[in-house]
């Protein structure tokens, strides 16, 4: 369970890390040891068809997409089995947040506008680096519409922060955040390494994934979820 003061604060401390990140020059700092200057290239070189992307990119992407439809059918195929039934709520949590926190980020990249790394003239690209709250320099302002904030490919991972209320004991719940927070980072940490995403966009897209989880079980809470059955998890009538 969750509340609008839960949520209150993930919002207050995101805006404290977004502004502490947009009026500083750390995310230049740490990619700076990310990037070979004497060599001009990045820690990770994204082949599509080397087995690092495999693993980091297109292979965690399809897991996390086919347990987002296995969460699908057990939710329509399932629902007199016992543990599907006693666990519906977290399960409908669980699919939701796979799908909304990912286009939520989708939908920021869209009108941020921001470049990424690879793209700055820091790194041998050609738009200067420019912070999220800040127009680009006079005619500097890049043709196409960059979308590298905040981090998408990381935000399916941290959807995987919604199973914190499918767990049903302190163990199961600090499993459940050590699994997404490590799958997460696992995706931000690999896009980082290739000069496509600063820090600040994966600690942004992991705040937000947790503020999105929340506010679906606020909504779920209100709205759907007639009575609890422990701490986390809730029962969902007539669904």
């Amino acid at each position: 369970m969750t509340s609008i003061k839960n949520i209150f604060c993930i919002l207050i401390v995101i805006i404290i890390t977004f502004t502490l990140f947009d009026f500083s020059m750390i995310d230049i700092w740490v990619q700076n040891f990310l990037y070979n200057f004497d060599e001009n290239h990045w820690t990770v070189s994204i082949e599509k068809n080397s087995i690092s992307h495999f693993i980091f990119y297109d292979g965690i992407k399809l897991l996390l997409k086919s347990f987002e439809i296995l969460l699908l059918l057990s939710l329509i195929f399932l629902r007199k089995n016992i543990w599907i039934k006693n666990n519906i709520a977290g399960l409908f949590i669980v699919f939701l947040s796979l799908i909304i926190v990912p286009s939520v980020a989708s939908t920021i990249k869209g009108i941020s506008n921001v470049a990424c790394p690879s793209s700055l003239t820091e790194y041998g690209g050609k738009i200067p680096y420019t912070p999220v709250l800040k127009p680009y320099p006079e005619g500097e302002k890049p043709a196409k519409n960059q979308r590298c904030f905040p981090a998408g490919h990381a935000s399916g991972g941290f959807a995987l922060l919604s199973l914190f209320f499918l767990a049903t004991s302190a163990r199961q719940r600090k499993q459940a955040l050590a699994l997404s927070l490590t799958t997460g980072w696992l995706m931000g940490g690999y896009k980082m390494l290739a000069g496509h995403h600063f820090l600040s966009h994966t600690i942004i897209s992991m705040m937000l994934a947790w503020l999105i989880v929340n506010i679906i079980v606020f909504c779920a809470d209100a709205f759907f979820i007639k009575k609890p059955i422990n701490k986390n998890v809730l029962v969902i009538d007539n669904v």
